[in-house]
């Protein structure tokens, strides 16, 4: 993992690029860090190790997934993590950008603060206000993390290596305008493709599932793999199982499994079809499998469910 650190400015001397007023006040842009890094999980982390890691403070993050596929916590809720997925955490926002499920993770990060004249100071400014107080424009909040287009991904890529590499000539030569005017760059991407655009595509921790569950309940009679239902909510079939459980109360095969037997039940007690037909309607190919099934569920055979309602009904 590589990382550098900008302890202070007060041995450079500053531009007046980025400076702000802040309440009668100036305050400096103070870059903090900037890495690549990778993180490579090879279990599930307990839901308390997670918890352990998720912190905040006064300092800005933006972060650039590069590749691999894993999962972040943001502000109560976990997103996936994937090529082409930025983030901006404002101050005192509670995050992890590290791994929280099994697999890898790349990633870029910029750290920042803004710091009053004192240096003792930092102010909690949510990041749609730096913007503000940088271009004299106003702008709405934008919910992160957004996915990019490709053209995009590789602008904010290219800009973020040359960051990098300012990063490491400051450290040789002390320049500081070479560095300000690297930021001032990676600013103007976010400005003219974030926060002007018209088509951006937000990912949200919990629409995703829901859009699975509902694919599940349009196809419930139809042969869905976990893997890809996992490809569609950008998660791995671990952690996608694991999720989906924690939010419905049951795994994706348990919640097809539901939605087949009680479709089942009811054609049992309102059609003439036979019991052969209704395996094969609500997606059970085999009539032993769909009994052995339906039995475990309902501790009743499929014959005896039906001849039993029959019964009830002739009364």
């Amino acid at each position: 993992m590589r990382k550098e650190y900008l302890k202070s400015f007060s041995n450079s001397k500053l531009s007046q690029l980025l400076q702000f007023k802040v309440k009668d006040s100036t305050c400096h842009f103070h870059a903090l860090h900037a890495e690549k890094e990778q993180y490579l999980e090879t279990k599930v982390p307990p839901a308390r190790s997670i918890s352990k890691l998720i912190h905040s403070h006064r300092v800005y993050h933006l972060i650039l997934y590069t590749g691999g596929r894993n999962s972040f916590f943001l502000n109560g809720g976990f997103y996936p993590s994937h090529r082409g997925v930025v983030v901006v955490s404002s101050p005192d926002e509670p995050h992890y950008f590290g791994a929280c499920e099994p697999g890898n993770v790349r990633s870029i990060e910029f750290t920042f603060g803004l710091e009053d004249e004192s240096r003792d100071i930092f102010y909690s400014l949510p990041f749609d206000k730096l913007l503000s107080l940088i271009t004299g424009m106003t702008f709405d909040q934008v919910h992160y993390p957004v996915r990019l287009e490709e053209p995009q991904y590789r602008e904010i890529l290219s800009l973020a290596e040359s960051l990098l590499i300012s990063l490491d000539d400051f450290r040789k030569d002390k320049i500081l305008f070479k560095l300000e005017l690297a930021i001032i760059d990676v600013i103007k991407f976010f400005v003219r493709n974030i926060y002007s655009g018209d088509n951006i595509e937000t990912v949200s921790a919990h629409d995703n599932l829901k859009q699975i569950k509902l694919k599940i309940e349009n196809n419930y009679n139809s042969f869905i793999t976990l893997k890809e239902l996992a490809k569609d909510a950008n998660f791995s079939v671990r952690h996608f199982c694991r999720v989906f459980k924690e939010r419905f109360g049951m795994s994706p095969i348990e919640y097809q499994h539901y939605l087949r037997l009680h479709t089942a039940k009811t054609l049992l007690v309102s059609t003439t079809m036979r019991i052969n037909e209704i395996a094969e309607k609500v997606g059970y190919g085999d009539i032993y499998q769909f009994s052995r099934i339906f039995k475990k569920y309902f501790k009743i055979s499929p014959l005896s469910y039906q001849k039993k309602n029959i019964n009830r009904q002739l009364k």
